[in-house]
């Protein structure tokens, strides 16, 4: 029956002290022996600091029960404490610390620092673990910070808070957990989860508008029927962060940076769409990868390092685009696999690896690269950006379609050369230049997006040049200049078809053409096979203009295998070289 006093002592028994109906005591002392205490009353009310030093069990209700411990509540931090502690309701306090060990649920559970907010500060709460047995918690602290050391098992609806705006304590859950759903409310609270491993099975919607904190080196998060995290301050990241079947996850926003702190990886089996839709931070010298070789598409905004190099790769056979800059601060950027790679703003990086992907890898904004390395498999690759430039000799080993530039405005600037060792199509369009350094476009076919300038001397940067070898060229209805400066030659190993094209070399030209009309200069000879009708000399080209065709030295020869010869500028052969034309 009910039960009320002013003191009860307990001090020592064999088996349980079982107080079952209603329970009001003013000062409740327990002694440290090994007996139970039960308390499963509808109510129960508590005024002292009740600290339980029996170290048998201890039964907090058992089902929808309400206990009030007015001065505070401890299970755990005394020297001698329960072996475990069973709730089964509501256990309160007024503004009051609660500590409790191990606990086990036994009904849906409250566990509240506010008195059901008569104490609206509310207190800290920190309790070593919790096993759910599928049953539904709620933690409430207010402003006091709720601190789980070890593991949370098999909880049904764990809830973070109450939704008053006192509600700002930290919930930090330091050991692994499971529950079946994660509920927030949208205060100023920040939600820690640092465990080795933490699943949530239910879509999980984080409404606090404090940090998120997902891992701490290493962790594993499942959010089985994924996620969402944008009204957060910022989302830190540190582990693997997943979801599952189909479930898409969104983390950040506009105002909702996401920190990575470590190595970590967002994405995983799941084949929903993973939005990354704040800033991306990468911490120094850590790496933030893209998917783990599954289907997952991605859509992120800008993604940079923090004060000095971090790093980006992606590993999914989905879609992924980065809508923003990529830079800057960003050390080495790795494409292991994907359906297509999109970055459309401004990339900046020490390092680019390709290595395979469905499609094309395009770098559509201005592009800065120190050294890029490519793969020899068959996805394409564009740099359609106003400006590029890469500073290693740059080698284009994938056989797909490499794009240069998707206007004639466009600048693309390999400063240590380039070659195509894959053999794959390349498509032209504004300047391809280098610093005195050779420019080998293989055995693929050229063809032109818009005007076209293969250049060796970086715009007269390097007047030297260095020589430029093309394999077939289409230039379509569009117009091509090649300059391989003063000591550099030109080299075609196919045809070059289409419009205009204008030569200036200061080695020799040995080209196979059937173009609309050609202008060439050349140092030390000029050899030309034409097979449709031409013109010599138009106008425009260099400054100071080409006019014609014109050598140096050794022999000028120009041939036609099938089309006329129309001679409209000058044609001339310096030193003692002979002209050969017809």
């Amino acid at each position: 029956g009910a039960l009320t006093a002013g003191t009860v002592t307990l001090s020592n028994t064999t088996g349980t002290i079982a107080f079952q109906g209603n329970t009001t005591m003013t000062t409740l002392n327990t002694a440290n022996q090994g007996y139970n205490v039960s308390f499963t009353g509808g109510t129960n009310s508590f005024t002292n600091d009740v600290n339980f030093r029996n170290t048998g069990t201890v039964t907090l209700g058992n089902g929808g029960d309400i206990l009030t411990f007015t001065g505070g509540l401890a299970t755990a931090g005394n020297p001698s404490n329960p072996s475990g502690t069973s709730v089964g309701g509501t256990v309160r306090t007024a503004g009051q610390q609660i500590d409790l060990g191990a606990v086990t649920l036994t009904n849906a559970s409250t566990i509240d620092t506010s008195n059901n907010g008569g104490s609206p500060a509310g207190a800290p709460i920190n309790i070593a673990s919790v096993t759910g047995g599928g049953n539904n918690l709620t933690v409430r602290s207010r402003t006091g910070a709720t601190t789980v050391t070890g593991a949370v098992a098999g909880v049904g609806t764990l809830t973070l808070h109450d939704n008053v705006a006192n509600s700002t304590g930290a919930m930090n859950f330091q050991g692994n957990l499971a529950a079946t759903a994660l509920v927030t409310v949208a205060q100023g609270y920040g939600v820690s989860l640092t465990g080795a491993t933490t699943t949530v099975t239910n879509a999980a919607a984080f409404s606090n508008t404090g940090t998120v904190t997902l891992g701490d080196g290493g962790d594993t998060l499942i959010f089985t029927g994924g996620l969402t995290a944008t009204a957060p301050s910022v989302v830190n990241v540190n582990g693997t962060v997943r979801a599952a079947g189909s479930a898409s996850m969104s983390l950040g926003d506009g105002d909702t940076d996401v920190a990575v702190g470590g190595n970590s990886t967002i994405g995983g089996n799941s084949t929903g769409l993973v939005t990354l839709g704040g800033l991306v931070r990468v911490a120094s010298g850590r790496t933030l990868t893209l998917g783990n070789g599954a289907g997952t598409p991605f859509s992120t905004q800008g993604i940079q390092g923090t004060a000095a190099s971090g790093n980006l790769t992606v590993n999914t056979t989905g879609a992924v685009t980065v809508n923003g800059a990529v830079g800057p601060n960003i050390g080495v950027v790795t494409v292991t696999n994907s359906g297509g790679t999109t970055f459309s703003g401004a990339l900046t990086a020490g390092t680019v690896t390709l290595s395979n992907t469905t499609g094309t890898i395009a770098f559509q904004g201005n592009t800065t690269i120190t050294t890029l390395n490519t793969a020899g498999a068959g996805y394409g690759v564009s740099f359609t950006g106003a400006s590029s430039a890469i500073t290693n000799a740059a080698a284009f080993n994938n056989t797909g379609t490499v794009t240069l530039g998707d206007g004639a405005g466009d600048v693309t600037l390999f400063d240590g050369g380039v070659s195509f060792p894959g053999n794959g199509p390349v498509n032209v369009a504004g300047a391809v230049r280098s610093s005195a350094d050779a420019m080998d476009f293989g055995s693929g076919a050229v063809s032109l997006g818009a005007d076209a300038i293969l250049d060796s001397t970086n715009n007269g940067g390097n007047p030297t040049g260095a020589n430029i070898s093309v394999g077939a060229v289409s230039m379509g209805v569009y117009n091509l200049t090649i300059n391989t400066g003063t000591w550099g030659g030109l080299v075609s190993g196919g045809k070059i078809t289409g419009g205009n094209l204008r030569i200036r070399s200061g080695g020799s030209v040995a080209i196979s053409t059937a173009v609309s009309a050609i202008e060439i200069e050349a140092g030390t000879g000029i050899n030309v096979t034409e097979d449709d009708n031409v013109t010599i000399g138009f106008s425009g080209g260099f400054p100071p203009d080409v006019t014609g065709l014109t050598t140096a030295g050794g022999n000028l020869e120009f041939r036609s295998t099938g089309g006329s010869i129309t001679v409209s500028e000058n044609i001339s052969a310096g030193g003692a070289g002979n002209i050969s034309i017809g």
